[in-house]
């Protein structure tokens, strides 16, 4: 079963607005913070090295949150992170925030490694990516972790393949982009014949 880590946060006078009620930013700061953390704690390498010594970047490429509880001040939360997929330099977190076992929002976050140098995409470290994959989203007893092909781009677009299964088929059909063109390539060949059959049959 793959790792969760977390993070726990008490929600101060800070974070709430005049009803007592956490509002918008302060979840994406600790949202943030968790990530942070987990770097530091649950893949050993500190941001501060990642970013000053190493030069690494980790900005976010989108980011949604989906509120399913109000949370009050005072209150202790704690986020749970785990890894639902991985790309050649794509890293797409799936957390989960409670306060005493009820889920009061869910997150799903998704950054990208890049060089500072360069600020262009760059792959993920192999070391790095193999603690990574200890935190595989786990259901049903089997890891949902999805890991990109080695030197697939990570193209806006781009998908991303479970070990051991089948991108290019799905109920046995071939659904690979080249044969989905030239099926509908069939079908708009056999709707003009049609077309010109009935339109032969009217001139005569």
């Amino acid at each position: 079963m793959g790792k969760v880590f977390r993070f726990s946060q008490s929600l101060r006078f800070g974070h709430c607005d005049m009803a007592g009620i956490v509002f918008l930013s302060p979840f994406f700061d600790m949202v943030n913070a968790t990530v942070e953390d987990w770097f530091e704690r649950g893949l050993e390498f500190p941001f501060h090295d990642f970013h000053l010594k190493h030069r690494y970047g980790n900005p976010i490429v989108s980011t949604s949150c989906e509120f399913l509880h109000p949370c009050r001040y005072g209150e202790k939360m704690t986020l749970e992170l785990g890894v639902a997929s991985l790309g050649r330099s794509s890293i797409d977190l799936q957390i989960s925030a409670r306060v005493l076992g009820e889920e009061r929002m869910r997150v799903r976050h998704k950054t990208a490694m890049i060089s500072l140098g360069t600020f262009r995409s760059i792959a993920i470290p192999g070391e790095l990516r193999a603690k990574m994959e200890q935190y595989a989203v786990v259901r049903g007893g089997a890891a949902e972790l999805h890991v990109q092909r080695r030197g697939e781009a990570d193209a806006p677009g781009a998908h991303c393949v479970s070990p051991g299964s089948s991108s290019a088929s799905r109920g046995g059909m071939d659904r690979t982009p080249s044969s989905v063109a030239t099926r509908k390539s069939r079908r708009l060949k056999v709707t003009i014949a049609s077309a010109r059959a009935v339109t032969a049959r009217a001139r005569t």
